[in-house]
């Protein structure tokens, strides 16, 4: 009888319990309505979308190069992360919209 009460204890029927659960999905509706937003902005102006992936956190929308993403974030944009791939070097650039990240990557050969 006394684990009962233990697993019983474990559910979520807690005013707060249920009040945090409706935060947490309130909290990943809005990066998801974010996310679609801009990813239906990216598709109408030709950027081709490779992934997307949302947490309760951020999204991030990874999407194929183009220099028009020059264009778009001059300014503010960054590179994130810098790898050598053979004689190649691979940059992972972004930039923040709407609370979604958008992510693509930039090959320079080195030889």
């Amino acid at each position: 009888m006394g684990n009962w009460k233990k697993i019983r204890s474990l559910r979520p029927d807690s005013d707060a319990s249920r009040v945090r659960q409706a935060a947490q999905l309130q909290c990943l509706s809005r990066r998801m309505d974010g996310a679609l937003h801009l990813a239906s902005w990216l598709t109408a102006i030709g950027v081709q979308i490779r992934r997307l992936t949302i947490s309760p956190t951020h999204g991030v929308i990874r999407v194929a190069f183009t220099p028009l993403l020059w264009r778009l974030f001059a300014g503010d944009c960054a590179w994130r992360e810098r790898k050598r791939v053979g004689e190649t070097l691979v940059y992972t650039w972004f930039a923040v919209r709407d609370g979604t990240r958008i992510e693509w990557e930039e090959i320079e050969c080195l030889g």
